[in-house]
């Protein structure tokens, strides 16, 4: 939960299958009995280190999700803002 205003963002949670194989490209039971399934959490800010990160190191310490998952993997991901009518994509970043 954001402690202050600027902390607040747009996260997303999504279920996935990760896609194991087999000699047919199925999953086998071994695979399955392992979990080939997770949680992906997308989430969507301005300021990744001013929004984002305090609320996750939060997560990190205090959420009671974390007694039954583990964290395999981290990513920040710059996504270019939408263009208007004659506008090349990053047009407004690079021209700053």
């Amino acid at each position: 939960m954001p402690r202050e205003p600027w902390e607040r963002f747009l996260r997303r949670p999504y279920s996935v299958e990760v896609p194991g194989a087999d000699d047919v490209g199925t999953l086998t039971r071994a695979q399955t009995a392992r979990s080939a399934h997770g949680l992906l959490f997308a989430a969507y800010c301005a300021d990744a280190h001013r929004q984002y990160v305090p609320v996750q190191r939060r997560l990190a310490e205090a959420d009671l999700l974390n007694i039954w998952t583990v964290t395999t993997r981290s990513t920040l991901v710059a996504v270019l803002p939408g263009v208007h009518p004659g506008e090349a994509l990053g047009e407004r970043v690079l021209d700053g």
